[in-house]
């Protein structure tokens, strides 16, 4: 009987290969409409959050349905109709 030790390691090119590609960074930074800060210049980071936040944020506002005279103006009137013909009809 034979006895060995052995110890198995997961190996996988994302964890053999840690180095930084600052080219694809760059890449991806122009493609998605950003762009890298060095490090002298990371106190202007909390800015920059700040511009992105304001430039994504939606421009809609929300509005209330009644406040179109037209639509509150059509379902009052929808709701006439539908009294007046219950009325009518004897069915109130």
């Amino acid at each position: 009987e034979d006895t060995a030790r052995f110890t198995v390691y997961s190996d996988s090119v994302e964890t053999r290969l840690v180095a930084t590609d600052r080219e694809l960074l760059a890449q991806i930074g122009r493609i998605t409409g950003g762009g890298e800060i060095p490090l002298a210049g990371l106190k202007e980071l909390p800015n920059r959050i700040r511009q992105f936040e304001e430039l994504s944020r939606d421009k809609l506002k929300a509005r209330d349905i009644w406040d179109r005279l037209s639509v509150f103006s059509l379902l009052a009137g929808l709701l006439a109709v539908e009294w007046f013909a219950r009325r009518r009809l004897g069915l109130v």
